[in-house]
């Protein structure tokens, strides 16, 4: 058959589609959806189509297995790559699809307009300079009740990267009613302040209603793209209407947000301000294995940003592939979220802190196109630990275990988490998953990651001996992040061994607080 022995034939196909161009030129894009723009737009609705990523692979999928024509609001051009790909698909049932999608993106985008319009959902103007932090929840904001909080604010706060002018931090999140609200944040679920003028606030009515006929009329005659662009298009007539002193100094994006870069932000930049996109996590790089490499993570060939912060050259040299004129800054380490870890007991053991990944269920995967199963799953998760409490439960170690989430049985199999409970049941100290990594590590004597979490990147940075525990034996980097990679139980014992003669019972030291 046509799809044996390519086992990412799926994904490697919706990330294909990223690099296939719509055919539209600079004079398709009005300038009252894109401002100026226009030269940004295409590769801007590519971002967008991509977004339903994981919504496009069930749907390749089931159409392969049960040999029914392709069905989805993709345009023209993305139709056919498809078809050419072997996979039948109706040209007009796509187009209409897309049509109707597009009607949607501009219904969601005249509500955001409305809700922008009222004001009140919209801040006062801090009137001194200040830093925006997108898309966080509670867990990434400071705990008041704490003295120390590994969230990604109090990061900042203490970075020596962060801008000095900065006296406010503006959040957009929801939090709950009994959160405590600390001086220097500004928590919203908008990114702009309150008009300061009337005419700015008239500026942009009059503008928003422009920009909706414009894209109502433009789906009519069978223009797709003004529904989509009209819904960037509200928060960049947004961006317009305001005072140059009301914009923030700093944008910072995370991550998860990799591949898709909004419209207002291009113009935030023409007007000085900067816009960056953090990594909090260095688990992004494809592994390589003896039989085949992994996939490459879908959205990095079209990604726009001008700013990464990253954790260190490793991670600086892998994202330069994609965007080699951009500007890095290398800080070392983020906390993301988290709270303190307290319960240390008082046995004089060593503690030795273990970083597991969740694996996946295998139908998971399969939904996003993946026939091999990926590097984390149950069998290697239960031999990773079993392999280490082997090895380090004994009268010398004590053995911490921080997961990194805990998830329903939709993400994981019920067996695996029985296996798993019994496997550590009474060999080592299961650490809650809401506590901060480094909060853990900074209390460690040595430090087991899977490969390539971030633990052991915070590990070294903090001189706590650290090493990547590959399980499977099948990676072939044997370092990554100048970190060691063992591949056996018996390199673990040689490194427990060298542990044992380099340090003496007990002997962790609490780090200060940077």
């Amino acid at each position: 058959m046509q799809y044996e022995n390519r086992p990412f034939f799926v994904s490697n196909l919706c990330s294909d589609l990223t690099e296939i161009k719509l055919g539209l030129k600079k004079t398709d894009f009005p300038k009252i959806l894109v401002g100026t723009h226009a030269d940004i737009s295409e590769i801007l609705l590519r971002q967008i189509l991509l977004k339903g990523y994981q919504k496009l692979c069930p749907t390749l999928i089931r159409c392969i297995g049960s040999g029914k024509p392709f069905k989805y609001p993709l345009p023209d051009q993305w139709v056919k790559y498809i078809a050419v790909n072997g996979i039948p698909s109706s040209f007009f049932v796509c187009r209409i699809f897309l049509l109707l999608s597009s009607m949607k993106e501009t219904i969601y985008g005249f509500a955001k307009f409305c809700i922008l319009l009222s004001q009140r959902m919209n801040p006062v103007n801090p009137n001194c300079p200040y830093a925006v932090f997108l898309d966080l929840e509670q867990k990434n904001l400071p705990d008041s009740n704490l003295k120390n909080s590994y969230d990604i604010i109090s990061w900042y706060k203490k970075s020596k990267y962060k801008n000095l002018n900065i006296e406010k931090i503006w959040v957009q999140t929801k939090v709950s009613d009994d959160y405590s609200l600390p001086k220097f944040l500004i928590l919203s679920e908008n990114i702009f302040p309150r008009f300061d003028h009337l005419k700015n606030y008239l500026h942009y009515f009059f503008k928003g209603i422009v920009a909706f006929i414009v894209a109502i009329f433009g789906i009519l005659r069978g223009k797709w793209w003004y529904g989509f662009l009209y819904h960037e298009s509200v928060l960049l007539n947004y961006m317009y209407s305001l005072n140059t002193d009301q914009l923030a100094d700093d944008y910072f994006f995370s991550n998860s947000n990799w591949f898709y870069k909004p419209l207002w932000t291009y113009e935030a930049e023409k007007k000085g301000s900067s816009v960056s996109l953090y990594y909090y996590s260095t688990n992004m790089e494809i592994f390589q294995f003896s039989n085949y490499k992994e996939k490459e993570t879908y959205g990095l060939r079209i990604m726009q940003w001008n700013r990464f912060i990253v954790w260190d050259q490793q991670q600086e040299d892998y994202l330069k592939q994609y965007s080699p004129n951009a500007t890095f800054i290398k800080v070392g380490f983020l906390d993301s979220a988290g709270i303190e870890y307290k319960s240390f007991s008082s046995n004089r053991k060593k503690i030795i802190s273990v970083f597991d990944v969740t694996p996946i269920r295998p139908i998971y995967c399969n939904r996003l196109g993946w026939a091999n199963p990926v590097y984390y799953s149950e069998k290697l998760n239960l031999r990773f630990l079993s392999t280490i409490i082997n090895v380090f439960n004994d009268h010398d170690w004590e053995i911490f275990w921080k997961r990194k989430r805990i998830v329903s049985n939709e993400f994981v199999t019920k067996g695996f988490n029985i296996k798993q409970s019994k496997i550590v049941a009474g060999s080592l100290v299961t650490v809650d998953p809401n506590v901060g990594a480094r909060s853990l590590i900074k209390n460690s004597d040595a430090v087991i990651s899977m490969p390539f979490t971030s633990t052991a990147l915070i590990a070294k940075e903090l001189d706590v001996p650290s090493i990547f525990y590959d399980a499977s034996g099948e990676i072939l980097e044997y370092k990554s992040h100048n970190i060691t990679v063992l591949k056996s139980k018996n390199e673990l014992f040689e490194w427990k061994t060298y542990l044992n003669t380099n340090n003496s019972v007990g002997s962790v030291a609490v780090k200060e607080e940077n």
